[in-house]
């Protein structure tokens, strides 16, 4: 088992038991919200060849939107 997919299910199980046992989870949502900022910003930085700011600003228009990762 390669180890993305073990702890991807590790993390689905303690959700559900979190729900069950009224409790909050290992990793909350702020904290996978964090996850997904950080790699955003690193795909973004190497596409545009420049340092990117935090806290993140969506991109909307047609040229974010150009086929290229995120």
């Amino acid at each position: 088992v390669d180890a993305m997919t073990w702890y991807f299910k590790q993390q689905l199980e303690d959700f559900a038991d979190a729900i069950v046992n009224d409790r909050p989870p290992m990793v909350t949502a702020q904290e996978g919200r964090k996850t997904v900022e950080l790699f955003t910003a690193i795909y973004r930085s190497q596409r545009d060849g420049k340092p990117i700011k935090f806290p993140l600003k969506p991109e909307y228009d047609k040229e974010d939107m150009d086929g290229r990762i995120l």
